[in-house]
């Protein structure tokens, strides 16, 4: 809500400015109203309304067509919108950006865009070797190994620039993230778990910053919210850092490994039902029956509005009697 109020009040402002008559601006007119459109595209694009953020990037552009800080965030949005056409004009946003105003932000967002172009080109490809895609090349297989073959070159230029955005600023999250990402879609399963560990050192020690802020004496609501939900942001990146490694290290045959990692998470949320389903498998995996009894049990209990009919609920009665089989063979 109180973003909204800060757009609403940055529109008035917006407003105001165009209601003065189409007389020339001053340069400092012009720069204020360049900030106000940057600032209210920001927070649109905050707020997932994507098509005002692109609106009021493209007001400021009128303004300033090369303002590296509105075509930042129009390389955003348009990966946001996630369409085939945007991520690769977001490509040539950022392949701009990066000629003209390089930094470790224009690297991420160009990787992002590589990243992007490289699951477009796998997903194509599996449509065609399933026969859910129609193509009008004479050898379909041929086409969808060309396709794949595009994937990698695409997901080895998202490294690459991923790699870029660490060595202009290193141990930037949204760099190291895309490293693990692509990391593991080029199938380098080691050097994705490296990349996720280092990753995680990061998160944490931020998120240790933000939690020790939030015991500041005199600290202001507006402080204390904020702070909050900084140390959240950086809780939910942890888990979902987590979780990858989890399957990556379940995946090598390294089931303790994969414990350890989801005991991390169930520390940091105790009611995500996934990491007690994911960690009974690896605990049966090692014949720790009655420890995955009771993380099935966990799943279920975390897991109401689902019914029986869903593959996971079904999957983890079907557990639930095998460790149950288990324990009775196990008794004298």
């Amino acid at each position: 809500m109180k973003n909204l109020f800060h757009v609403l009040l940055l529109n008035l402002f917006v407003c105001a400015c165009q209601s003065e008559g189409k007389r020339d601006l001053s340069e400092s007119e012009q720069k204020r109203l360049i900030e106000v459109h940057t600032e209210t595209a920001q927070q649109y694009l905050n707020m997932g309304e994507l098509d005002r953020a692109e609106g009021q990037v493209e007001k400021g552009l009128e303004l300033s067509e090369k303002d590296p800080r509105l075509l930042n965030i129009l390389g955003k949005v348009l990966l946001k919108r996630d369409q085939q056409q945007d991520v690769f004009r977001a490509e040539k946003v950022y392949r701009w950006l990066d000629e003209n105003h390089p930094d470790f932000q224009v690297s991420v967002g160009l990787g992002n865009a590589f990243e992007r172009q490289g699951v477009l080109y796998r997903e194509s490809a599996e449509r065609i070797e399933s026969g859910k895609q129609i193509t009008t090349a004479a050898d379909p297989a041929a086409r969808a190994a060309e396709l794949r073959t595009n994937a990698t070159e695409r997901f080895q230029e998202a490294l690459a620039r991923f790699r870029r955005s660490l060595e202009q600023r290193p141990d930037n999250v949204d760099g190291l993230s895309g490293c693990v990402r692509t990391q593991a879609h080029l199938g380098d399963r080691e050097a994705s778990l490296q990349s996720a560990q280092r990753l995680i050192e990061v998160i944490q020690a931020d998120r240790r910053f933000w939690e020790t802020s939030l015991t500041r004496p005199e600290l202001s609501a507006d402080e204390e919210a904020r702070f909050r939900k900084l140390a959240r942001a950086q809780s939910e990146i942890e888990i979902a850092t987590r979780l990858h490694v989890s399957s990556l290290e379940f995946e090598l045959k390294r089931p303790a490994q994969a414990i350890a990692q989801l005991d991390g998470i169930v520390a940091l949320k105790p009611d995500l039902a996934e990491a007690y389903s994911r960690r009974a498998e690896a605990r049966m995996s090692l014949g720790e029956y009655k420890e995955a009894q009771a993380d099935l049990e966990n799943f279920l209990r975390l897991s109401p509005g689902r019914k029986f009919e869903d593959p996971d609920i079904r999957k983890a009665y079907a557990l639930l009697d095998e460790c149950a089989r288990k324990l009775r063979a196990a008794r004298p």
